[in-house]
């Protein structure tokens, strides 16, 4: 919980209600994080507002940051968060696009004046018209990307909690093959991260 709101700044936690009830990956199960920094910012009228998306399981509700973060569910139209963050529904005849509209944006670390970034949240394909889930629905980029890494993560420590309780099982084989899927699901987690290193590396490239 730590490495969420380890920063200073304001943060807000904003939750699409744009699933169906059906598919889309569990999708559903996971909220933004927008983190906006105006200290130390001396270009008046403007801030650096980081966007990260996190499974709701670490979520805590009783978290003191959680506790006092302003809290959004957006389901159509528009949404101002704040001064420097407004989400957009984007509606075409065969898409729906949720777009963050970041105003006033500096560079994180030479705050040199960058103006407004337009950064993709979510985009439904109208049901996907027979596609699968996969192409029907799917989060910007760096987000599927850290979804992706998320979800193995999630998978990998159901696999240690489950070794670790059947360890001792008498099936030597049994816990060899339980011990190979967990080795097996760490490196898969430690790929996906790269993976996700890298998608965020190429998001904030140019502005770095």
């Amino acid at each position: 919980m730590s490495n969420i709101f380890n920063f200073s700044g304001t943060h807000s936690i904003v939750k699409l209600n744009v699933f169906p009830w059906y598919g889309y990956r569990n999708l559903q199960n996971y909220s933004f994080i927008f983190s906006t920094f105006t200290e130390d910012i001396e270009l008046k009228g403007c801030a650096y507002v980081q966007v990260r998306i996190i499974h709701d399981s670490k979520l805590l509700a009783m978290d003191r940051d959680v506790l006092i973060a302003d809290k959004f569910i957006f389901k159509e139209g528009t949404l101002v968060v704040n001064e420097f963050i407004e989400i957009i529904q984007e509606k075409t005849r065969f898409q729906t696009l949720y777009v963050a509209v970041l105003k006033g944006q500096v560079t994180p670390k030479k705050h040199i004046y960058e103006g407004t970034r337009n950064l993709l949240l979510y985009a439904d394909n109208k049901g996907g018209e027979g596609l699968s889930d996969k192409y029907a629905a799917y989060y910007g980029k760096e987000f599927e990307a850290s979804v992706k890494w998320q979800e193995a993560e999630l998978k990998n420590n159901m696999l240690q909690q489950l070794y670790i309780l059947l360890r001792k099982n008498p099936d030597k084989n049994f816990t060899e093959q339980l011990k190979l899927q967990w080795d097996k699901q760490r490196q898969t987690v430690s790929e996906l991260h790269e993976l996700y290193a890298e998608a965020s590396r190429r998001e904030y490239m140019e502005i770095d």
